[in-house]
């Protein structure tokens, strides 16, 4: 179906969101907005900042407080309180009752709901495949060749999900690297949440894994067609109509054109819906944001890197490095590696750099919460600042694993850090040969002694090895160097929100 931008939203979007929930709500449409309950949509159109709910106006932009910093410089000083703790009590000032609006119940802004909207202006894989400077990889991938050729099926595939049995991916490597044990954990200053353990990787690379391109083609070709079908999903969109030349003035390389129908929303509604039963929504919406975000953070690091570089393209990449000469092996048991980048950047001189994105979740479960009057919905909006932290310690082994699997022609990796409303900070890391090596050392000791001999891990079962004191002292020097290049990660850029490239609904 063709998509046409309209420069006014029609009115079908509004039915069942809340009013508030409209960003940009023309004057003459409020009065034809109607309230529902509080099942609707919770969308981060604003924000909580430090947990404190900051109550905005229709005629306030994102991210403004009602009350800016410089207007409550120009407020007037309270009056002196006397000096006796009795009087100071009697004498504290009335917090003064703000006048509700007129149209209060149209213009205030929610910051809890029921139902969290994951898919928030966000931008398809299956569109994001269409950009004229994104390179996609194809539905159709031919029989293999040699390893390396399985980079080709995308992520959405089942045969992506295949190669990940028995081999140690990018997911499973800080786990299976100790980094998430109580002690390295803290020492590396991994967030509790993550400290969960190795058990995890140990399940995976205990799976029978795929180790020839023999055992590869008859699992994933079709022999009567000499290819394999990668499910596709793609949109019937022509390219045209969702993206177009931009004006001078942008920093995009496309105008995305693309609004999603009332058939869309529905669709979307349903999908929460049938995952709000019990506790699952709260555990699995930051999977959710994320998954659906991923594309419209991918989408920002073309947007930026193209004006750096207007001919660079962005490719998009399976799982890599099978190829890699630690992997050509039909060994039982023997340890094997791979990564998958949310892209491949090359740029017009032949240089590549691995694109990693994390989108920062803005819903927040309220489960555990002192309750309210009027009771306490299920999540509350609040989005981080992306200015602290860096890279997180947890994906030190992510981006140089990347790197690593994209061959040494491969010598930085970008992370974008991407929030609903506060903008994007962009990251890179350089290659560091040595962290590679002692990552590899650990990885093949963890596949060996545990894996193989199916012993699984004890707790700090790196960190404290007391059955041999010189690997301890070579695996806590691997800690304290992994720290080391988690600070030198250079902070590249920080993009502003309104530079961030979204759908228009």
């Amino acid at each position: 179906m063709a998509a046409t931008k309209a420069t006014t939203s029609p009115s079908f979007l509004y039915k069942d969101l809340l009013p508030s929930q409209i960003m940009s709500t023309p004057k003459h449409k409020k009065q034809q907005l109607k309230k529902v309950d509080g099942t609707s949509w919770l969308i981060p159109s604003q924000v909580i900042h430090n947990r404190a709910p900051s109550i905005l106006h229709a005629s306030t932009s994102a991210g403004e407080q009602t009350t800016t910093a410089s207007e409550s410089s120009r407020q007037p000083p309270p009056p002196s309180m006397p000096q006796s703790i009795r009087s100071r009590r009697r004498m504290r000032p009335k917090k003064k009752k703000s006048s509700p609006s007129k149209n209060q119940d149209e213009d205030s802004f929610p910051t809890t709901g029921n139902l969290p909207d994951p898919w928030y202006r966000s931008v398809s894989l299956n569109h994001l495949r269409l950009h004229p400077q994104f390179q996609a990889l194809s539905s159709h991938v031919p029989l293999l060749q040699e390893l390396e050729d399985v980079s080709k099926f995308r992520q959405e595939s089942w045969q992506w999900d295949e190669l990940h049995k028995g081999r140690c991916t990018t997911s499973q490597a800080a786990g299976a690297l100790g980094f998430l044990e109580p002690i390295a954990g803290q020492a590396l200053g991994v967030p509790t949440s993550w400290q969960r353990g190795g058990m995890g990787s140990y399940q995976r690379l205990r799976q029978p894994a795929l180790r020839t391109v023999e055992e590869m083609n008859k699992l994933f070709i079709d022999p009567e067609k000499d290819c394999a079908t990668v499910d596709d999903s793609s949109t019937d969109d022509a390219a045209e109509s969702l993206w177009q030349q931009p004006s001078n003035s942008s920093k995009m390389v496309a105008d995305y054109l693309y609004q999603p129908n009332k058939e869309e929303f529905a669709r979307r509604k349903t999908c929460i819906r049938e995952r709000s039963g019990g506790e699952s929504l709260e555990k699995s919406i930051r999977f959710l944001w994320g998954n659906t975000q991923e594309a419209t953070s991918v989408l920002t690091g073309l947007n930026f890197f193209a004006q750096i570089d207007p001919d660079m393209v962005l490719h998009e990449s399976g799982m890599c490095g099978a190829g890699l000469d630690l992997n050509q092996t039909s060994e039982e048991g023997g340890l094997l590696i791979g990564a998958t980048p949310d892209g491949v950047i090359r740029y017009s001189d032949g240089r590549i750099e691995a694109l990693e994105v994390k989108n920062h979740c803005p819903f927040f479960s309220n489960k555990g919460r002192k309750q309210r009057a009027g009771g306490l919905k299920r999540f509350s909006i609040g989005d981080r600042l992306t200015h602290e932290g860096g890279v997180l310690p947890q994906y030190v082994s992510q981006l140089q694993m990347e790197m690593l699997c994209l061959g040494p022609q491969c010598q930085s990796a970008v992370m974008i850090r991407q929030t609903a409303t506060q903008g994007a900070i962009v990251l890179r890391m350089k290659r560091n040969e040595t962290w590679i090596n002692e990552m590899l050392h650990f990885l093949t000791r963890f596949q060996t002694e545990f894996v193989q001999a199916q012993k699984p891990p004890r707790t700090d079962f790196f960190w404290n090895n007391t059955d041999n004191l010189d690997e301890q002292s070579r695996y806590r020097r691997f800690v304290n160097l992994t720290s080391e290049l988690r600070n030198s990660v250079q902070h590249v850029a920080t993009i502003p929100n309104e530079d961030i490239q979204r759908d228009e609904a």
